[in-house]
């Protein structure tokens, strides 16, 4: 998805298709309810186009008069530090099927190897990270949300949702330009949906509160939890 900074319109330039994400993280808890990270990311974005039509064709040397079906393929190769906020305190004692539910937000960069070709041949028309091409790299902000599940003291499971939105037009591998020929400032956006595992260095360990007597009687009041310490 690409919109321009003033939010005036949506631009769609090509049928995109479904890629793939993937990822590493490294996580501490700085409380029962926070979570600080950093993550290595690799992303796929792809799609075609049968019937071009683009604005750069009239305003960009390199891309030129497209004549047959087009297509791109975008790499992303990122890294970024995120904060997530649980919403359950991570002290209370779940069942594995409610889970921790948390929202997260992240900064980072991404660098890019992008192509854009005729479908069925090699040769790229515009792209980016490729010999004779030049280098790019922007920021990234993600924000999501989602829940971890634990399966076992050291063990758990992370279901999410993020949107990712970049200050720069070139998620397609095109440039927008405008009726007067001037080079337009896009903000573009794509959403991952990921499954994770995790595995804690420091097991979750719960923890007892001392038994307290309530009036005359014997009866006893137990509390317990777990705060892990680090992924």
């Amino acid at each position: 998805m690409e919109v321009p900074t003033d939010f005036s319109r949506k631009i769609i330039e090509f049928d995109s298709k479904f890629g793939y994400t993937t990822d590493i993280e490294l996580t501490k808890y700085l409380s029962d309810h926070w979570e600080v990270g950093i993550d290595i990311n690799y992303t796929t974005l792809n799609g075609d186009q049968q019937n071009p039509r683009f604005s750069a064709e009239e305003h960009h040397s390199a891309i030129g008069n497209i004549t047959e079906p087009v297509e791109y393929n975008n790499r992303l190769f990122g890294q970024k530090i995120f904060f997530r906020y649980y919403f359950v305190s991570l002290n209370q004692k779940l069942k594995k099927v409610n889970g921790y539910p948390f929202i997260n937000v992240g900064i980072g960069n991404i660098i890019y190897k992008s192509k854009f070709k005729y479908i069925g041949k090699n040769d790229i028309i515009f792209g980016k990270g490729y010999d004779g091409f030049t280098n790019l790299s922007t920021a990234v902000y993600s924000l999501g949300g989602g829940v971890k599940t634990s399966w076992s003291s050291n063990l758990s499971v992370i279901f999410s949702i993020n949107s990712n939105l970049v200050n720069y037009g070139f998620l397609d591998v095109m440039h927008n330009f405008d009726n007067e020929g001037t080079k337009m400032n896009i903000i573009g956006g794509y959403l991952d949906f990921k499954v994770g595992i995790f595995y804690s260095l420091t097991p979750i360990k719960e923890s007892k509160k001392k038994e307290k007597k309530k009036g005359n009687g014997n009866r006893k009041q137990k509390a317990e939890g777990h705060l892990p310490f680090a992924h």
